[in-house]
Order: C-alpha cells, then sequence, then structure tokens
C-alpha cells in the first residue's frame, strides 16, 4: 500500500512538472513571436522569399483621398523589410527574427497585424503577345497587350479594347514636362528643369518635388478612371542625365518605388520603362519591363532580375524584322516587336 502511495504521488509531480514546462514554452513563444518558415512562400518565378510583398488587406484614406496599403517584402524566412507604413513616406525598417512570423496560411503577422500575399492586379506571362502605339489612332492587332498614350485614348476606347479581350496598359510620361498635356499648367516652374534632348522639347521634372508627385498620382487616378489594366511609366531615368537637378540612383529610385506603389494602390500593374541600370533594385516593385532597343544598345541583360522573376520584359526594335533576333528573344524570354520609332502604327512586326 505504503509503494502504491509513493508511485502515484511521484506520477503527480512529473505531470504537474510536464504541464509547467509545456506552459513556459508557449509563453516564450508567443512573447518572442519567433518567425514559422512560410509554407507557400514562392513568388512567380519560383524563387523562395526573396522580394515576395505583403500587404495590409484594409486601406486607409489619405486626406487627398488616396487609398494606401502598408507594404513588408520579405527577404527571407526571418528577414523582412517594412517599405510604406503611411500615405506619403516610403519608409524603410528592417525587420528580424522576433518581430514578425509567417502563419500556416502563408500570411505575415507584423504588430498584431495580418499582411496577406500582394498578387498583380493581372498576372502577365513572360512571352505574352504586345503592341506598342503611342501616337495617331489606335490600330487593330492580333496581340494580347496594348501599350497605348493615357492622354490620347478614351475610356469607351479602352473598355472596346479590353471587350476584345485585350489587356490595356496606359503610357504616362512621369519624369518630364510635356507643355501640350491637359495638366500642364499644374507644374510650378521651379520643377522643370533641362530639355531632354534627343529631338525632344520636354523638360525634366523635379521627382523630389512633392507637387510633381501630386500632379503624377492624379494622372494614374485618370488612368484607372479609364479603365487601363496598368501603366507603363516612361522617363524614369533622369538621374543618368543632365537634369538641371541633384537628382542621383537613389533618388531616382525613391521616386519610382513611391509610383509602383501607388499603382499597386490603385490595382494597376506597372512597367518599368527604360532604365535598365535599376532593374535589380525595382524588380520587387514593378511587375513587367517596357524597354525600347535593348537588343540595339546592348541592355537586354539588364533585365535578368525580372526574367529570373518570372515577369515579363516587352521589347521594341526599331530596325527592320529579323528572324534570327526573334529565336534570340524567345531564347532570352523576352518579348519582342519591330516597330516604327514614331510608335504611329504604321510598322508592326511582331516575333511569333
Amino acid at each position: 500500500m505504503q509503494k502504491s502511495l509513493l508511485f502515484h504521488s511521484i506520477i503527480f509531480i512529473f505531470l504537474i512538472a510536464f504541464f509547467q514546462n509545456c506552459s513556459k514554452q508557449n509563453a516564450s513563444f508567443s512573447s518572442s513571436s519567433k518567425p514559422a518558415p512560410p509554407l507557400a512562400s514562392q513568388n512567380g518565378g519560383g524563387q523562395p522569399y526573396e522580394g515576395k510583398p505583403y500587404v495590409l488587406p484594409a486601406a486607409d484614406a489619405c486626406p487627398d483621398g488616396t487609398l494606401v496599403k502598408a507594404r513588408i517584402i520579405l527577404k527571407s524566412a526571418t528577414t523582412a523589410q517594412l517599405v510604406r507604413d503611411n500615405c506619403q513616406t516610403i519608409a524603410s525598417k528592417d525587420l528580424g527574427v522576433g518581430d514578425f512570423f509567417i502563419d500556416s496560411s502563408d500570411q505575415l503577422n507584423y504588430l498584431a497585424n495580418i499582411f496577406i500575399p500582394e498578387t498583380p492586379a493581372i498576372d502577365l506571362k513572360p512571352l505574352t503577345s504586345w503592341y506598342y502605339q503611342l501616337e495617331g489612332s489606335t490600330q487593330s492587332q492580333a496581340a494580347q497587350v496594348y501599350d497605348i498614350d493615357m492622354f490620347n485614348t478614351s475610356a469607351a476606347n479602352v473598355q472596346s479594347l479590353k471587350t476584345q479581350g485585350h489587356v490595356v496598359i496606359c503610357y504616362i510620361s512621369v519624369g518630364s514636362y510635356e507643355n501640350y498635356r491637359p495638366d500642364a499648367s499644374s507644374f510650378n516652374s521651379s520643377d522643370i528643369g533641362n530639355v531632354l534632348g534627343g529631338g525632344s522639347s520636354d523638360r525634366w521634372l523635379d521627382t523630389r518635388s512633392a507637387s510633381v508627385r501630386s500632379i503624377m498620382l492624379a494622372r494614374m487616378d485618370l488612368a484607372k478612371s479609364r479603365g487601363c489594366d496598368g501603366v507603363d511609366l516612361d522617363n524614369v531615368d533622369a538621374f543618368s542625365s543632365s537634369s538641371g537637378f541633384p537628382l542621383d540612383a537613389n533618388t531616382q529610385t525613391d521616386y519610382n518605388s513611391f509610383l509602383a506603389r501607388a499603382a499597386h494602390d490603385r490595382g494597376l500593374v506597372v512597367a518599368l520603362n527604360n532604365v535598365g541600370d535599376l532593374a535589380a533594385a525595382l524588380v520587387n516593385d514593378f511587375d513587367f519591363v517596357v524597354s525600347e532597343q535593348c537588343y540595339e544598345n546592348n541592355e537586354c541583360a539588364k533585365y535578368q532580375p525580372f526574367i529570373k522573376m518570372g515577369k515579363p520584359v516587352f521589347d521594341a526594335e526599331y530596325t527592320a524584322y529579323s528572324a534570327a533576333q526573334c529565336s534570340a528573344a524567345r531564347a532570352d524570354n523576352i518579348s519582342l516587336g519591330f516597330y516604327s520609332a514614331k510608335l504611329d502604327g504604321s510598322v508592326f512586326n511582331p516575333c511569333p
């Protein structure tokens, strides 16, 4: 009888110790928010973790009526970066072990907020057929994606193209002053710099300016209201030209990222146009590339960061059609078409 009592006492003490230890472990995990490995954190190119964006589902209205979403870019299973947490400012804060964790549903938990994986409004694939026209009446072409000038097209035209099954990307120059645009009088003279050159009378803009940024947000609002599926942002390389302002790669990256995230806030996909030197820095913010003469200028390799992530690269060449060039482009996973440099619809020879 004494042995039985002693045995049961030992079992009782053991169970108490076991449950106390479990309670401590659970409390420790809860307080540290130790990250759990994501179960499905793969981007479109099959690369684990790197560059995967998460957004806060709930959108807050800014004073100007803009809807924005906080964003976190996942770098690995245990590191991430908070890239924006309010209306105008792009914050940059490194997050590490203990700051966030990924649950079994692939949701990111940060400061009691639930972030969900961000996916493009339209999932464009590599080697998608595309057509590029910025001047003249829009031509009818057998291409999935149309890239057309936003100011020179109407909501009815956009809707007609979409009804025909096309994805409509609206071209906007976000880095230059064009005196013929309907909002030209909105710019401050202090924000207008040197002439772009190359035969153009357009002038560079100070992309650091809050006024310039506000005008570009309004242009994207117009693109959204006209039914555009996305925007093609041109002249985003002032840092490499004599703009008349002290712009560098950092100010350019900041501006380009600001606009890309604003486009995503509006449910638009967004193209990086002709700035291969910043492709690696901006691949996480942009959905695809629009390039002019990357083969002619031997610059296509600069867009490898997009290709590796399964994001389309559209290239326009202003030379005669070349079957050999088409074969090379297909091997490079680049959608190539041959056009007139005027981009007026007079020439379009797409690769098969």
